[in-house]
């Protein structure tokens, strides 16, 4: 029988031990500690699991535990906390003291907006939030604390209005409303999806540029294409040095012997 088995017996006893445990934890090729107890019918939280404070990332989806505990910011190495699928209808407001969260998945459970702890604010590293399939239809006013969450989730729940501090996370580029029933849809077009950041343009005269550069460029120059009817010569171009004659004549030569 493999560990993961024996867990799982244990689990339908509910004995589970801090041993048990323990053994089933994972270290990533990343050097971080990883517990998977996902589907493995779990109605309460395991009270052993409070002393593997050292745990990088835990995954209890796909359970039925129904609360967690009060001392659950014990885990202050958590940056991945998978919650999804169980019967939640709180969160503790110790949550908040999990500041290397950069991960938290809560979809598919029971969350009321009471049930939604101001400390959550506190969670400034995080960066992904799911909060879909609950009964959600208000956010704390912490959530303007969020400035690295890049992606939030909250499809499926009961949104009529959104807080307008959402429009004022920079970092945000993704909010998934689907299943909301918002009264002005096109209000919060640009929460749902900024355009990616544009990269920047530099512009260089062709003279400066290689062989190789010219041809990846298609050889073309965009001051060329302005004016084609003009020569070099009558070409001024401030502030950009151009190689001299015998840099010109010797570049291919330097380079082959480069290579």
């Amino acid at each position: 029988m493999s560990k993961v088995e024996k867990v799982r017996a244990m689990l339908k006893t509910n004995n589970l031990t801090l041993k048990a445990a323990k053994n089933a934890i994972r270290i990533t090729p990343e050097d971080t500690y990883k517990l998977i107890l996902s589907r493995m019918c779990l109605t309460t939280f395991p009270k052993c699991l409070i002393r593997l404070t050292h745990v990088n990332m835990l995954d209890l989806s796909c359970n039925q535990i129904i609360k967690l505990p009060d001392n659950f910011g014990v885990f202050r190495s958590l940056t991945r906390l998978d919650l999804r699928s169980n019967k939640l209808r709180s969160l503790p407001e110790s949550i908040g003291r999990l500041s290397q969260l950069t991960y938290l998945n809560v979809s598919n459970n029971f969350l009321t907006s009471a049930g939604l702890p101001p400390s959550i604010g506190s969670l400034t590293s995080l960066k992904t939030l799911n909060l879909g399939l609950n009964k959600l239809d208000s956010l704390p006013a912490t959530f303007e604390a969020l400035h690295s969450l890049e992606e939030l989730k909250l499809f499926y729940n009961k949104f009529v209005v959104l807080p307008d501090f959402l429009k004022a996370l920079s970092s945000l580029t993704k909010v998934d409303l689907k299943g909301n029933l918002l009264e002005d849809q096109e209000e919060y077009e640009d929460v749902r999806e900024k355009p990616e950041p544009v990269e920047k343009l530099i512009l260089v005269h062709e003279s400066i540029l290689c062989r190789r550069c010219i041809k990846k460029c298609g050889g073309l120059c965009a001051e060329g294409k302005a004016g084609e009817n003009e020569t070099e010569e009558e070409r001024i171009y401030p502030g950009l040095m151009v190689p001299n004659s015998v840099a010109k004549l010797n570049q291919d030569q330097w380079r082959i012997r480069k290579s």
